[in-house]
């Protein structure tokens, strides 16, 4: 996956949890440009530093880390519940958690 998609796909997944909502299911909740990642365009930074790309990915780790053990937590370490609740399959949850090395916080 380009880096652009990657980085809009983890902009999204944040924005999605910043709101409160779930993805797939009918009590998702509207995304609204407040619960986007602060970003800043390319013009704003004039050129963009390894450091600043580097801190931006950092908070979207951080911000994805929250949300998995957040939804671990009200799962009570159900995997597919808390699956479902992100709107990730299991196999992704799974990868995720290896990601963030997370894996003792699952129960199946």
């Amino acid at each position: 996956m380009a880096g652009n998609v990657r980085e809009l796909k983890m902009a999204l997944q944040y924005a999605l949890v910043a709101s409160g909502g779930k993805a797939g299911s009918s009590s998702a909740r509207l995304v609204r440009a407040e619960h986007l990642p602060p970003m800043q365009s390319p013009l704003e930074m004039g050129v963009a530093s390894e450091t600043t790309a580097s801190e931006a990915s950092s908070g979207l780790h951080d911000a994805e880390r929250d949300a998995l053990r957040k939804a671990l937590a009200r799962a009570d370490g159900n995997m597919a519940q808390a699956a479902r609740e992100l709107g990730v399959a299991r196999s992704t949850l799974y990868r995720m958690l290896k990601r963030h090395r997370l894996g003792a916080f699952a129960r199946d």
